[in-house]
């Protein structure tokens, strides 16, 4: 009898930590704030600000804090409960497994600190336990504890993710240490500016500072780029009415005005390379897409 007791209790937990419907970590607009402390505290602010296409996935584009570059990019596969990074930068794309929110208690993977005060790539992490709490919200999240093992590069880091939130140090430090104290620790979190997550412990009060990105893209989902060479551009499905390409130092190429038919431009040429094109619509909503030039 009591064997049975203790599989239904293992059977149980499972369902606690698998079984219940996954909460999406990107949602319309993010905002998530985080204070450090060292004579004095400061809290900033980095949000989800418009989305961009690579490679046929949509992605969001970080902005903010030392994303303003908006080169680092997110991308959820919620049936997989997995969480993309991707950096771009002027030699390429460098994609990254941030988070995965089905791992299990006992499972280990390479954690990843991507563009961050912490090593990159410091080892693997074993995924201690996971234990629901209730949020700011009210609501009843998934909190996963993690811990390094083998040669870890980040010995004394014990990373921890909250599902629908990310990292309780930077959204890009799946591997990072919370430590107001030290890099600093998440105090807000935001989506479409409802508080969802605070640790009042860091911060006196949770206020929204950001309002872009609220406005739906979803007429300019079928837009996309046909081709892209040194002396032309072309693309389909959207009112385009100026198009500005920018290479990653931010120095604009090329800026021009676009009838509302056309759908495709001439320019004096430019070097084959990666670059950024921003798209105007008529709609006054803009669209950033990373661009290889051949």
């Amino acid at each position: 009898m009591k064997s049975y007791i203790i599989l239904w209790l293992i059977a149980f937990q499972g369902f606690l930590s698998f079984g219940q419907a996954y909460v999406p970590l990107l949602d319309e607009l993010n905002e998530w704030q985080f204070t450090y402390c060292y004579s004095g505290c400061v809290t900033s602010n980095y949000y989800t600000n418009g989305d961009t296409l690579v490679d046929g996935e949509s992605y969001k584009i970080l902005d903010g804090y030392h994303f303003i570059s908006r080169t680092i990019l997110l991308r959820e596969d919620v049936q997989d409960r997995k969480v993309y990074l991707n950096r771009l930068t002027a030699t390429g794309k460098k994609m990254f497994l941030l988070y995965d929110f089905s791992k299990q208690e006992g499972d280990t993977m390479n954690l990843f600190n991507p563009l961050g005060p912490f090593i990159e790539n410091p080892g693997q992490f074993r995924l201690d336990s996971i234990r629901q709490k209730e949020l700011f919200s009210g609501e009843l999240r998934r909190y996963f504890y993690w811990s390094p093992v083998g040669e870890n590069l980040l010995p004394n880091n014990y990373p921890v993710w909250i599902e629908g939130v990310g990292s309780t140090s930077l959204v890009n430090a799946a591997a990072g240490h919370a430590d107001l104290n030290g890099v600093g620790k998440l105090s807000c979190f935001f989506k479409n500016q409802e508080l969802d997550y605070a640790d009042y412990d860091s911060i006196a009060v949770c206020v929204p500072t950001t309002t872009v990105g609220l406005e739906s893209l979803s007429n300019q989902a079928e837009f996309k780029i046909l081709n892209a060479t040194t002396e032309q551009l072309k693309w389909c499905n959207g009112e385009v009415v100026q198009i500005r390409i920018f290479n990653f130092q931010g120095q604009t190429l090329v800026e021009k005005k676009i009838e509302l038919e056309q759908n495709q431009i001439n320019y004096q040429a430019i070097q084959k390379g990666n670059y950024f094109v921003e798209f105007t619509f008529q709609n006054h909503l803009s669209r950033l897409l990373y661009l290889f030039i051949h």
